[in-house]
């Protein structure tokens, strides 16, 4: 795992080459062949949202041990009535060290490697497996207090658990603090969905 810096694999994927004897063999077990990488597969799709299996497993997870964390990025913006194609799951966390204790142990808990003194220092981030089923675990997000994120998170259930997204206007005020050329078209795209929403309401309440 040396010179990976925070980029670490989910148990199925490439490093079952590795001296992992019992996982090397619940992975080709599987079907899986070692050098390669694992499928994404697709648990459930809404109109807005589809989740992998280990994303959602680890929203799970995180809620079973009463962590506190906001979904984030490109999946929050899918909630809001925008979806677009992206290869990884946003979380934003409270990086203070109960909160850290739980987020580490509920990852452990879903088969995830965690490295000794992960998010150590103030503003870091945890990146597990790689796209397009990666997960980022961020402790600071540009634009937005971190405990109102969470604090205000917009809770929507999703195939028998519930997600804590990031509400409207903090969504909007990350993306623009951001401005990278995909957040100014997320901004684009979720004040239009926002607008469209204002006027069927409008138009229900006169009729």
């Amino acid at each position: 795992m040396e010179g990976r810096g925070l980029w670490f694999y989910v148990r199925e994927e490439a490093l079952c080459s590795e001296a992992r004897g019992a996982l090397r063999a619940k992975w080709t077990k599987r079907g899986g062949k070692c050098g390669s990488r694992a499928p994404s597969l697709i648990l459930l799709r809404t109109p807005e949202l589809s989740m992998t299996h280990d994303w959602l497993n680890v929203i799970r997870a995180l809620n079973y041990t009463d962590a506190r964390f906001v979904v984030v990025g490109a999946l929050a913006v899918a909630a809001h009535g925008a979806p677009r194609a992206s290869g990884d799951l946003d979380l934003l966390i409270s990086d203070d060290p109960a909160n850290v204790s739980k987020v580490l142990s509920a990852i452990k808990s879903v088969g995830f490697y965690v490295p000794p003194g992960a998010f150590g220092t103030r503003g870091g981030a945890l990146m597990l497996g790689a796209s397009p089923v990666r997960i980022d675990i961020l402790t600071h997000l540009k634009g937005v207090s971190t405990a109102e994120a969470i604090g205000t998170a917009e809770k929507i259930p999703f195939d028998g658990t519930t997600i804590p997204v990031l509400p409207l206007p903090l969504l909007l005020a990350s993306k623009r603090a951001s401005g990278r050329f995909k957040d100014l078209e997320d901004i684009a795209k979720l004040e239009s969905v926002a607008a469209a929403r204002d006027a069927s309401a409008s138009s229900g309440r006169q009729s």
